[in-house]
């Protein structure tokens, strides 16, 4: 198979449905090197996030932001907030949780997490 980034994201998929994020995601790291689609890092970013890979979510979300992700403004923030918390990186997290709160989409996911980590 050519490793281009459409067999790739294929691939990736493909791996995804038989639900093994551990290839799928190997796949999209592969694809994130050769593409510039602001959407298979936000997606890369997602499935790492959902596998607890909270550096690689953040690393991937912040080449979706750069690359112009923005369909729900404040998702990436909000998400990378709660990845920062997650390597108990509370000021990053608190950062990233104020930006989010300042979307509407994410505003009350946001204030929530940022409440939650006032009590510690």
């Amino acid at each position: 198979m050519k490793e281009n980034e459409e067999n790739l994201k294929l691939l990736s998929s493909s791996y995804f449905y038989a639900r093994d994020l551990k290839n799928g995601i190997k796949i999209l790291v592969k694809a994130e090197k050769i593409s510039d689609d602001p959407e298979l890092s936000y997606r890369l970013g997602t499935y790492a996030f959902d596998s607890e890979n909270y550096k690689l979510a953040i690393s991937s979300f912040d080449i979706a932001k750069e690359r112009g992700w923005n369909k729900i403004p404040g998702r990436i923030e909000l998400i990378k907030g709660i990845s920062f918390f997650e390597l108990d990186d509370v000021e990053q997290a608190r950062s990233n949780l104020i930006l989010a709160a300042n979307f509407d989409d994410t505003k009350d996911t946001a204030e929530g997490w940022l409440s939650y980590i006032d009590q510690f």
